[in-house]
């Protein structure tokens, strides 16, 4: 039995693209048709947490030597709390969109000298304020998923403190692992089948290790205490 002990983790950026590319050749097949259904699961947007989380899932248990499937995308176990999540993050993107209902009535009347500046000035904010907000939830479908962690509040809390003075680092490399996934277009979009999953697994290392580095076993630590 593990619980967990939040704190900033150490982010290996160069060990996860490593470790990345030697799961992903250890079950290539079963990557990319698990990546082929939960684009399928997808296309309604509230099952794209799900399918991500069910993607680790697997990914996991092939990183552990288990027996999995690509079928295993359509597990529904974890819905209610995704749906949660999604609903959650719509909510407060319709929140950080508020301002921008007032620059509406000045399109109509016509624009003063001022609204390109405030306009850009707004949506620069706005971006910030959105991929903070993401980047601090770094870690919540993995601890959903991975760790069975059901409280959304949980989960950011437990994420808030995992991705402290990482921000940069994991913005690096949500950026090279993004590069990574359109390096299929080069091969006619073929190669995207390949790029694509990659990604997805090189995500899920991250996630790993980053959830390993707070976990603690009881029965252990335990067994420590009493010698």
């Amino acid at each position: 039995m593990s619980t967990f002990i939040p704190k900033p983790v150490e982010f290996k950026f160069g060990e996860y693209f490593n470790k990345g590319f030697e799961l992903f050749k250890k079950d290539m097949g079963t990557f990319i048709l698990a990546f082929i259904f939960a684009g399928i699961l997808s296309i309604i947007p509230i099952f794209a947490f799900l399918a991500i989380g069910n993607f680790l899932k697997i990914a996991r248990k092939v990183n552990y030597g288990q027996q999995t499937s690509a079928s295993e995308i359509f597990n529904f176990d974890d819905f209610v709390v995704y749906l949660k999540l999604f609903g959650i993050l719509f909510l407060g993107v319709l929140i950080l969109e508020i301002p921008l209902f007032l620059f509406i009535p000045k399109t109509d009347q016509g624009a003063t000298p001022e609204f390109p500046v405030a306009f850009f000035i707004f949506m620069v904010a706005f971006i910030i304020a959105l991929y903070y907000f993401l980047l601090k939830a770094y870690y919540m479908v993995a601890l959903i998923s991975l760790e069975n962690v059901k409280s959304i509040k949980e989960a950011w809390s437990i994420s808030n403190v995992m991705t402290k003075g990482n921000l940069l680092s994991i913005l690096g490399f949500a950026i090279v692992v993004g590069l990574i996934g359109q390096l299929g277009i080069i091969a006619c979009g073929i190669g995207l089948l390949i790029s694509l999953p990659l990604t997805y697994v090189l995500q899920y290392v991250s996630y790993e290790d980053g959830i390993q580095q707070i976990k603690v076993d009881e029965l252990e630590e335990i067994g420590k205490i009493s010698e």
